[in-house]
């Protein structure tokens, strides 16, 4: 392909839903009492969703509690997003519903969370713009909860660009933007850089685990119970794994686990040798 061509081509895929994603990061833990009254308007959300909700794994049924909430579009593996799990834990959460038909109510269900904290306690955004993208999930909240959202801007990296100053006043107070562009250029190298994880687990507080991608039937149920009997951890926790040539797991964690713990689900796993495949 001609080099003058990728433009194009990078154009041609800006808008296709692969890989679309919504997040929002808590700058501290939510407070409980707000996080009730959060919970309670994102239930009645689900309640009216346009499309049959499940639990992370896409089956069974939504997990609604008085401190959190997870759901996912119910359907087989290949045909549905990333599971919504809220609150989630302090710092970044994502949900890549890739605009998938359950889209609206995750999205809704995050207008519900502007409504009850403040930017200073959660930062909410989307590779998606709310004016736009999020029209189905502004109807829905409307039609739940009888009210007008509290939308914002600057939910997207280009109104975010727009907003920079980027005027060539090297002063102490504007080394800021030369960080902030740094640190962008290297999480586009590290996406870049760093390959789509082969299979992920989810761990739930309660214990439940739920195992996505290529990763040996015969080992699932083993890391269901190690997860739910020989170390329940207590909060939410996302496993991210890759399968090495010599038949050995290599792991990522998203989620407040010790150092101790990681190395627990390491010897765990290193005792999971994949078989590797024969030659003929």
């Amino acid at each position: 392909m001609c080099l003058f061509l990728y433009p194009l081509l990078v154009l041609s895929l800006v808008h296709l839903p692969w890989g679309y994603s919504h997040n929002w990061s808590w700058h501290s833990s939510p407070d409980p009492v707000k996080l009730k009254k959060c919970l309670s308007e994102m239930k009645l959300i689900l309640g009216a969703s346009p499309v049959p909700l499940a639990s992370v794994d896409g089956t069974g049924q939504p997990t609604v509690r008085d401190s959190m909430l997870t759901f996912n579009m119910k359907g087989e593996d290949d045909t549905i997003g990333e599971p919504f799990v809220f609150p989630g834990h302090v710092g970044y959460n994502s949900c890549k519903t890739n605009g998938l038909a359950y889209d609206p109510v995750v999205t809704a269900c995050l207008l519900v969370v502007m409504d009850h904290f403040s930017k200073a306690e959660v930062t909410v955004g989307s590779d998606g713009k709310i004016d736009e993208d999020w029209a189905e999930g502004i109807a829905l909240y409307k039609k739940v909860l009888s009210r007008e959202s509290k939308t914002t801007k600057g939910n997207t990296v280009g109104d975010l660009i727009n907003n920079i100053n980027l005027k060539p006043t090297w002063d102490w107070s504007r080394l800021w933007i030369v960080f902030g562009l740094l640190g962008v250029g290297g999480a586009v190298a590290w996406y870049i850089f760093n390959p789509k994880p082969d299979f992920t687990i989810h761990i739930e507080r309660q214990g439940s685990s739920y195992v996505k991608g290529d990763f040996p039937e015969s080992y699932a149920q083993a890391v269901r119970s190690f997860f739910l009997s020989d170390m329940p951890i207590k909060r939410n926790v996302t496993v991210t794994g890759w399968h090495e040539s010599d038949g050995r797991f290599r792991l990522n964690f998203a989620g407040p686990l010790s150092d101790r713990e990681q190395q627990q689900i390491r010897t765990f796993f290193g005792m999971l040798r994949r078989k590797a495949p024969t030659s003929t």
